[in-house]
């Protein structure tokens, strides 16, 4: 899989070898790609084509440049795609919101898809993160879990719809209890969480993209507020499975 995204993307001379990464380079073209965590960097030279200052143009651009990197992959196939927009002020490491018009660094947040339901994770945004760099004419692509081959055969089966009120109601208290387990954030120890707002709840895939598995469950993502002892709210979000109750442990 390898050879093969290296192939696509033009290099034609074998990798330096550095288990477990493995190299390649030519003027302006760097690919590495972890074998052992199946993640994948690479950034190459701003193509003077593109127009900028159409998102629809970043996009289509974007998705061409993720199927050159996983190859042998559906999951990045139908993926979801977020500009976000961004100025690099002269002598600053830091980036400023900006209007598109104004913006010299766009940042591309993808997240794939599997069966028409986004695949999520703890990252804070897209599983995949393209940067168009403006002031230093490169795109660069950062890809944490690119070439496992997962497909609908490798996901667990969905709650059917006449189960998903009784099982959201057997779980209502655990999620409202915020067990820190289920949650992206760590609350600190004196701030113990006393309530919950529930403002959305979506269905999901969920991976971790720092395992090898390629069998991934689907989840029931809440996102919202809670409450904390020092009366300050904070946004969280937390998982619950959607599998159908047949494939689950007993307790």
């Amino acid at each position: 899989q390898a050879s093969s995204i290296a192939s696509n993307l033009g290099f034609t001379s074998p990798p330096l070898n550095q288990k477990p990464y493995l190299y390649w380079n030519k003027p302006g073209y760097t690919l590495i790609i972890n074998t052992i965590k199946t993640s994948v960097s690479y950034s190459q030279p701003l193509p003077s084509s593109l127009d900028l200052s159409s998102s629809a143009a970043i996009k289509t651009y974007v998705q061409e440049l993720i199927s050159k990197l996983t190859p042998d992959s559906s999951l990045w196939s139908s993926s979801q795609i977020d500009v976000k927009y961004f100025s690099a002020p002269k002598n600053s490491e830091g980036l400023n919101p900006a209007p598109p018009q104004s913006a010299n660094i766009f940042k591309i947040y993808l997240t794939p898809t599997l069966n028409q339901y986004p695949v999520t994770s703890t990252a804070t945004f897209g599983l995949a993160e393209v940067t168009i760099s403006q002031p230093h004419q490169v795109v660069s692509v950062s890809l944490p879990h690119a070439t496992s081959r997962i497909t609908p055969a490798n996901s667990y089966p969905l709650v059917d719809s006449t189960q998903f009120s009784p099982l959201l109601l057997s779980q209502w208290v655990k999620i409202i209890s915020l067990n820190p387990n289920s949650l992206s954030y760590n609350p600190p120890s004196n701030s113990s969480p006393q309530s919950a707002s529930i403002n959305t709840i979506n269905l999901a895939y969920f991976i971790d993209p720092t395992q090898s598995t390629q069998t991934i469950q689907p989840i029931f993502v809440f996102t919202g507020t809670t409450q904390l002892q020092d009366l300050s709210s904070t946004p969280f979000t937390a998982f619950m499975p959607a599998i159908d109750p047949k494939y689950l442990l007993a307790p």
